[in-house]
């Protein structure tokens, strides 16, 4: 029998590799939608839309009661949603002008960006150890788009954009773990995000529908929605620098969708400015780790 250490250890990493796959899923769904003329607002409009009843079906059934859909924090909700909404749009957007590895590891540069917001905007104090990092992985988003054929500016744009809003999304995140359930986060994400682009869809509503559609929008739903419940979750198990590696393996996912479904064969450039990217988040992780140890511990009252 596991001990409680062991067990949460376990949950955690269930819930962050789940976490990331369905996230992969999700953003295929995206692309492929992308095809058939679907905006971006739209795409995230029926994904909240399928969302908030996937999510308060699984919040009624799980507590037979109405105790996920209540909240003392619901400025801080409302805030998150805006900044990861947001993110989620301009994520969707990459997608629809680069190939899933492309766009997954212009995301990834939302670790890189944390120390930057640290410095200018907190005023702590960054060690030439984590500016090296970050310089080095911005290094490998230039290898990634500067040698490669098939990404447009635009889609470039997109990606760090929604790397931008994710990284503030992270923070948020953290904080509203310590004190929500994983249900309760999620279902005010879509239910805010849906009140946010209802009323633009008069403007963004161009996708082609059909039957044959509807499949592909609900899965979207469905894995959003998870996906959001698994990642919630997997802070209440994990630690912050225990959890930061496991989305990486996004990128092991994205290139296998990229090539079993979209026929697109990632080529060096991409590998090896991911690998940049990858390589100088976990060094900031491990950094990071290392100082925290040293740091000595204040009593406490």
């Amino acid at each position: 029998m596991l001990k409680p250490h062991s067990r949460a250890l376990t949950l955690g990493v269930i819930y962050a590799l789940s976490s990331t796959f369905m996230i992969c899923v999700m953003n295929m769904f995206a692309k492929l939608l992308s095809s058939y003329d679907f905006h971006a607002v739209e795409l995230v409009f029926w994904r909240n839309l399928f969302g908030i009843f996937c999510i308060g079906g699984i919040a009624l059934v799980t507590s037979q009661s109405l105790e996920y859909f209540k909240t003392k924090r619901i400025k801080d909700h409302f805030i998150r949603c805006i900044l990861g909404t947001l993110g989620v749009i301009f994520i969707f957007a990459s997608y629809a002008f680069l190939p899933l590895t492309s766009a997954t590891v212009l995301l990834f540069t939302s670790s890189l960006m944390i120390p930057i917001f640290s410095a200018f905007f907190l005023k702590e104090l960054v060690g030439p150890h984590r500016w090296g990092a970050v310089i080095i992985g911005f290094v490998g988003v230039i290898v990634m788009t500067g040698f490669s054929s098939n990404m447009p500016m635009i889609g470039i744009i997109f990606g760090l954009l929604g790397a931008l809003f994710n990284a503030l999304v992270m923070v948020s995140l953290k904080s509203l773990a310590s004190s929500e359930h994983p249900l309760t986060t999620a279902f005010y994400f879509m239910f805010f995000g849906f009140l946010m682009t209802a009323p633009t869809m008069p403007f963004f509503m161009n996708g082609v529908y059909s039957l044959d559609i509807l499949p592909y929008l609900i899965a979207l739903a469905f894995f959003g929605s998870v996906s959001h419940i698994s990642k919630n979750a997997m802070y209440l198990h994990l630690s912050a620098s225990v959890a930061a590696p496991f989305p990486y393996t996004a990128l092991i996912w994205a290139a296998l969708f990229d090539l079993m479904i979209f026929g697109f064969l990632p080529g060096w450039s991409i590998w090896l400015g991911g690998g940049l990217v990858i390589i100088s988040n976990l060094y900031i992780i491990v950094r990071e780790h290392k100082v925290g140890v040293q740091k000595p511990t204040l009593p406490q009252n």
